[in-house]
């Protein structure tokens, strides 16, 4: 048997429909299909659909993320991200596992593996450049 919160998970509980607009962030603990737009960030516990119509112009977060629409923004996916045929993704995306169908377009950087924040990953990046501008500070003193 399946706990309620699997269950809660596994069910898409909002549909955004096709002569729908929101403006502003969203957030659910379940699954979503977008097929309006969506102005604003999308995150979810769930899985995030994004259908042929749909349209979503800021940052996704989601268990599973499935781009059938257009995305312009960055995506989180926890474990796989689908570009489907008719799906286009213009930004940068993190995840488990991806998948492009043929015809499915992905503009933007991706990256793979263990989950790491953009902030936590931008931090450390600026210590490691810190520590490499301390470095040849102390190369050209000598």
């Amino acid at each position: 048997m399946r706990s309620k919160q699997e269950k809660q998970l596994n069910n898409v509980d909002t549909i955004i429909g096709s002569g729908t607009t929101i403006k502003g962030d969203l957030e659910s603990e379940a699954s979503i299909r977008v097929d309006g737009t969506v102005s604003g960030t999308v995150a979810c516990q769930g899985d995030v659909e994004i259908g042929q119509e749909g349209k979503i112009e800021a940052e996704v977060k989601g268990r599973n993320v499935i781009v059938a629409g257009t995305v312009k923004g960055n995506v989180t996916s926890q474990d796989m991200l689908k570009v489907e045929s008719s799906g286009k993704l213009h930004g940068d995306a993190s995840m488990s596992t991806l998948v492009i169908d043929e015809g499915g377009q992905f503009d933007g950087r991706s990256s793979m593996g263990q989950q790491e924040s953009n902030e936590s990953s931008n931090k450390k990046n600026d210590n490691q450049n810190k520590k490499k501008d301390k470095q040849n500070k102390k190369e050209q003193a000598s």
